[in-house]
Parts: structure tokens; C-alpha cells; sequence
């Protein structure tokens, strides 16, 4: 199986993160480094195509890359498992609109306009992972709102502190 991690905003792509690690007990784990500052549309594009040219069969996305990771399971029919999924980035990344510092140091600007462009998380063929102790988004109303299975568990962290006992799943 060839599984492609989508990061969250102000990340990037690590294969020796302890998530890309456990994942690999699966398949082959694939993904790119991305710039949230640009368009939704743009970026979906880039992502659809990485996907065709490494012959993906599931996306897995954390935070904001699960809401990419549920918007090409919508357009190409592939399931997706999102990790602590940001369901409305609209409201979400308001917090980061304007100059801000990834957690490499890297600055960025995110424009409102971009901010505006998200849609909201599509429910489709996908699993929900949730860390209940999630600092960012609260568990329960993700859980009421996304609209598929979720599998929550107790404490952890908006990292996503569960990888390994989340795989029979």
C-alpha cells in the first residue's frame, strides 16, 4: 500500500516523525512539503498530482493536511484517515492570518483572502482520529461535526499521541 502524509499548517513533511514511523507498519509512506500561504485550489492541484505520479491508495492527513487529505478523497475516490482534522479551516487559521513563524523558523504571510478560499471538511470515505487532550481543536464538537467515524482517545495532544495503538483501526 502507498500512503501519502499530508502535514498541518506550519509543518512540514518529516520521515523520521514518529507518525511517518508507525505509518510505515502499513506501506510505503510518501509526501511533500507544502505552503498553506497559498491557495486552497493550488495547493489541491500539486497534491493531486504528487498522488497520481506515486500511486497512491490512501492519504492521511493531520490538522489542516486532513482537510486536504478528505478533499482528494472526495475527488478521487481513495479513503483517507484525518488525525485531529481541522473541519472548518475558515475559522481556524484566523489565529495565523498575517506575519507569522512555522515551527522551523520560517516566516510566512497568510493572507485573509486565502483564508477565505477553504471549504469546509468534506465526509466521505474516510476514519477520524481524535486525542481527546487535543490543545487546538476541541474533540467533541470535531467528533459531533465531521460527520464520519472517529475513534477518540483519552488524553494526548493535538500531536496526535496515539499512532501506534490507532493502527489496528
Amino acid at each position: 500500500m502507498k500512503i501519502m502524509y499530508i502535514h498541518g499548517f506550519g509543518s512540514k513533511f518529516d520521515p523520521n516523525s514518529a507518525k511517518i514511523k508507525s505509518l510505515k507498519r502499513l506501506g510505503d509512506v510518501v509526501g511533500m512539503n507544502l505552503d498553506y500561504t497559498q491557495s486552497p485550489d493550488s495547493i489541491l492541484h500539486s497534491l493531486e498530482l504528487f498522488a497520481q505520479n506515486n500511486s497512491v491508495d490512501l492519504f492521511v492527513g493531520t490538522s489542516l493536511g486532513a482537510w486536504y487529505a478528505s478533499q482528494l478523497s472526495w475527488m478521487t475516490g481513495f479513503p483517507f484517515i484525518a488525525i485531529n482534522p481541522a473541519i472548518n479551516p475558515q475559522e481556524s487559521l484566523r489565529k495565523y492570518e498575517g506575519n507569522g513563524v512555522d515551527y522551523d523558523g520560517k516566516e510566512y504571510t497568510l493572507s485573509v483572502d486565502v483564508i477565505n478560499e477553504y471549504d469546509k471538511f468534506h465526509s466521505s470515505d474516510g476514519l477520524v482520529l481524535l486525542d481527546d487532550g487535543d490543545e487546538v481543536f476541541d474533540s467533541s464538537k470535531t467528533a459531533e461535526k465531521c460527520g464520519l467515524p472517529c475513534v477518540r482517545f483519552p488524553m494526548g495532544s493535538h500531536r496526535f499521541d496515539h499512532m501506534n495503538e490507532a493502527l489496528p483501526y
